[in-house]
């Protein structure tokens, strides 16, 4: 939520995929700097997304989460991989097993996802986990 009399209309909603991480690169630009080379490398600036509801070009396309203790996530649109269920961190339960609770074993939302993005995302993961890099 923001609030930012004269800046952003009262009432406007956005669809902008976000991060807590961009507000890093935004302040940056709110005061008309720049960040140094290596710093806040995962931020983007979502000043246009504050200015005006429909901006030309999205924040971010994907987002990915790490929990506390190493639980990764994905997000792009309507799509989300959640490997692991629970909270990921400090709050109770850590961890879910849908067996024991039930609910749905898949822990992908598809919407509009192609088989070939599921198998990329996947793979992703799996190697984030196995410690390899794609860099």
């Amino acid at each position: 939520m923001v609030r930012w009399p004269g800046r952003t209309p009262a009432g406007t909603v956005s669809d902008q995929l976000i991060e807590l991480t961009d507000f890093i690169a935004t302040c940056a630009a709110i005061v008309g700097t720049s960040l140094p080379a290596g710093v806040a490398e995962d931020s983007r600036n979502i000043l246009p997304a504050l200015l005006n509801p429909d901006p030309d070009q999205d924040v971010r396309e994907v987002s990915v989460h790490h929990s506390l203790w190493g639980n990764f996530a994905i997000r792009e649109g309507d799509w989300k991989m959640i490997p692991e269920r629970g909270s990921g961190g400090f709050t109770v339960p850590r961890s879910l097993d849908a067996d024991k609770i039930g609910g749905p074993q898949d822990s992908c939302i598809t919407w509009g996802m192609t088989p070939r993005k599921r198998r990329t995302y996947g793979t992703i993961i799996l190697m984030s986990l196995s410690g390899l890099r794609l860099d």
